[in-house]
């Protein structure tokens, strides 16, 4: 494992520069998602409750004509609103475009590389390998280094920022709360380490199927003339069934051991919301925090999923 993925840091280091602009970029993104839910609060406790605004916002009202209404406020908090939205899906994309460009360029170096390999390979290797597993790692094997940027080492980097960030915020507006918030991170956690092995084991599955299907059709295929003259359609067919059903049931076993994980964190930030929502409006009617601030904290907790789960993914793979 330790030398293979040495072996894909050779191929990272050739895009240094495109993988610091895709995580500039996605952090970016992380500082713009944090900023989600405050137009939310700013409309809560400034536009309908009708508090003065505090003093880290009352000076941008001084620049905005009509913030010193209510109805100003609305309209700037929906301006805002779109703003982040806007930003946050701008910066993604972009983020996205560089990070997909940049990973198809080291697959594509990959390839080459794995290609001229097996033509160095001898004669004895490509007999003992059916030519339909061989085609699999030149072709879909080395797609191997596009999940372990784009859909590994970028999406945990993000989240590993993300989180931390949460908790600062919402610590700042109510520590107990904030605790009670991240509590759901620890059965969340549990989880990944519970389905990470099923997970990984049934992904290497299906791959291995799918490789051993493709090999059988390979071969079949390319001695269409010798099957067809010793008449071997009948047994090639009971092996393809075999091989099909193999990968059918691979499959099968990935859908259900994903979906057993999604009801499972679903269940797990449902539970945390609502208790969140006990805790919190028990507060708001205890003047301890403002409805701005509960709603800012249900917000943190319905984008929790987002960041754990791409950590679970980066398990998966």
């Amino acid at each position: 494992m330790l030398r293979t993925f040495t072996g894909l840091l050779h191929y990272v280091s050739r895009y240094k520069a495109a993988l610091f602009l895709a995580f500039a970029l996605s952090f970016l993104g992380v500082a713009v998602e944090l900023a989600r839910p405050w137009p939310i609060k700013v409309v809560a406790d400034y536009a309908l409750a009708g508090r003065p605004l505090p003093p880290w916002l009352s000076p941008v009202g001084g620049y905005l004509p009509g913030a010193e209404t209510p109805q100003g406020i609305l309209v700037w908090s929906v301006i805002a609103g779109v703003f982040i939205v806007a930003a946050g899906a701008a910066l993604s994309l972009w983020a996205l475009y560089v990070s997909v460009r940049v990973s198809q360029r080291m697959v594509f170096d990959l390839a080459l590389d794995v290609f001229e390999k097996l033509q160095r390979l001898s004669l004895s290797y490509h007999h003992r390998h059916p030519l339909g597993d061989l085609l699999q790692r030149v072709s879909q094997d080395v797609f191997v280094v596009f999940h372990a940027v784009s859909q590994v080492a970028l999406p945990v980097a993000v989240s590993v920022l993300y989180l931390p960030g949460m908790f600062i915020i919402m610590a700042s507006l109510d520590l107990p709360l904030a605790l009670v918030s991240l509590a759901v991170v620890p059965p969340l956690a549990a989880s990944i380490a519970y389905f990470a092995k099923p997970m990984g084991a049934t992904t290497t599955r299906m791959y291995a199927s799918h490789g051993a299907f493709t090999a059988l059709a390979e071969q079949s295929l390319s001695a269409i003339k010798a099957v067809q003259g010793f008449v071997r359609e009948a047994y090639l067919g009971r092996k393809a069934e075999e091989r099909a059903q193999d990968l059918s049931d691979a499959y099968e076993a990935n859908i259900r051991v994903s979906g057993r994980y999604k009801e499972v964190t679903n269940f797990i930030t449902g539970t945390g919301a609502a208790v969140l929502l006990g805790l919190g409006g028990a507060r708001v009617l205890a003047g301890q925090i403002s409805l701005g601030d509960l709603l800012v904290f249900l917000g943190y907790l319905a984008a929790l999923y987002g960041p754990v789960s791409e950590l679970s993914l980066s398990v998966g793979y």
